[in-house]
This record gives structure tokens, C-alpha cells and sequence, in this order.
């Protein structure tokens, strides 16, 4: 493919750093794309790391955010999580106060804690997933971003249920219906089929969360 020719010898100079870290970020989507999980992610890290030197900010949390999927999807869990704290160290950070955009500080806030309950939920670790996503709950609903939002309440209740706080998971199963068809048809599934184990006192069935 004549443009990832033209990226990796971008990515091979030694030109402008900046060019160079978003030659290595193309070069992660591209893998990424066809869930060719590793390659995107050892590209995605070369890409931040390359931001970081370029002191670009905002193009190391882009591509910060992409890294969090890719590496839960290669098995790299933790190192999935560091990615995520160190995206939270740079929002708060000072320096980067008038650095930011508020919408890009927004989005990317929100879309990290969202890409790691992820890792949290694949892992089992409920308490760390319901961490995650009460830090985020409601916040989705308030912006009209519907399949997020119901996503959030799903996972939640998933991973409350899983804690035996049965009462807590049944009102956010039901916050997923309340959405109605503002929410995919299998999201609404699933929180019908939770809420229905709940009511009728049996487990709720094990599933792939899937982002």
C-alpha cells in the first residue's frame, strides 16, 4: 500500500519529530483497522512517545487514547492502565492548563476512563470497573451520547451484579431500557435478559464485553 510506504519512510527520517510521531500514528490505525492489535500498539507507543519529545500535547492524547483499546486487545492489561493514568497526569498537569482545548480535554477524559473499565471488566476486577465507570456515570446521558451512556449503565450493572449489590444493578439495567431505541438492539438486550436474572433471583450470564 503506497500511502503506509510513504508513512514508514516518514517514520524512518531523521526530520521533524512531529512528522514523525504522526507517521508512527498512521501506522498504528492502519494495523488497527484490520485488529492487528500488537503491531498498532507498538506503533501507537512510538507515536506518544514521539509527541512527548515534540512537547505536542494534544497529539499524545490522541493517540494515548487509541493505545488503551489496542493493548487490552494484545493482552497487555496493565500496561493499558499505565496509559490511562498517565493520559489523567497530563490533564491535570498545570502546564498543559491553556494547552488543552476544553473539548478536547472533555472527550479525552471521558474516553480514557471509558477504554479502561474495558481492561477492568475483562479482568474481573469489579470493584476497579465500578470505580471507573461511577466516574463517569451520567456524564454521557448529560451530552446525548445515547450508546455510550447505555453502555456505561450496562457495564455497571453488570459488574454490581457481579458484587451481589443485586438492587443498584437492576436500577442500571433499567436505566439501559429507559433509553429505549436511543440504544443499539443488543445493548437493550442485554440489560433486558440482566434485569430479568435479577427479578427472578438467578445469575446474571457471563458476558464479552466488547467496546
Amino acid at each position: 500500500m503506497e500511502s503506509a510506504t510513504t508513512a514508514l519512510r516518514l517514520a524512518g527520517t531523521a526530520g521533524d519529530v512531529r512528522q514523525q510521531a504522526w507517521a508512527h500514528a498512521y501506522l498504528g490505525w492502519l494495523p488497527d483497522t484490520v485488529d492487528d492489535l500488537p503491531a498498532a500498539a507498538d506503533h501507537y507507543h512510538r507515536a506518544a512517545e514521539l509527541f512527548t519529545e515534540a512537547d505536542d500535547v494534544n497529539g499524545y492524547l490522541q493517540v494515548s487514547c487509541g493505545m488503551i483499546r489496542v493493548l487490552r486487545g494484545a493482552g497487555r492489561a496493565q500496561a493499558a492502565v499505565e496509559i490511562c493514568r498517565g493520559i489523567m497526569d497530563t490533564l491535570a498537569d498545570a502546564r498543559h492548563r491553556d494547552r488543552i482545548p476544553p473539548n478536547v480535554r472533555e472527550f479525552t477524559a471521558l474516553s480514557a476512563v471509558h477504554s479502561v473499565s474495558f481492561v477492568h471488566l475483562g479482568e474481573g476486577r469489579w470493584e476497579e470497573a465500578v470505580d471507573a465507570l461511577w466516574s463517569i456515570h451520567g456524564q454521557f446521558d448529560d451530552r446525548g451520547w445515547h450508546k455510550q451512556a447505555g453502555k456505561v449503565h450496562l457495564h455497571l450493572a453488570h459488574a454490581l451484579a457481579r458484587l451481589g449489590a443485586r438492587a443498584e444493578a437492576a436500577a442500571e439495567y433499567q436505566a439501559v431500557l429507559t433509553l429505549e431505541s436511543r440504544v443499539p438492539e443488543d445493548v437493550r438486550d442485554e440489560a433486558h435478559t440482566g434485569l430479568t436474572a435479577l427479578t427472578t433471583g438467578r445469575p446474571v450470564p457471563l458476558i464479552r464485553f466488547v467496546q
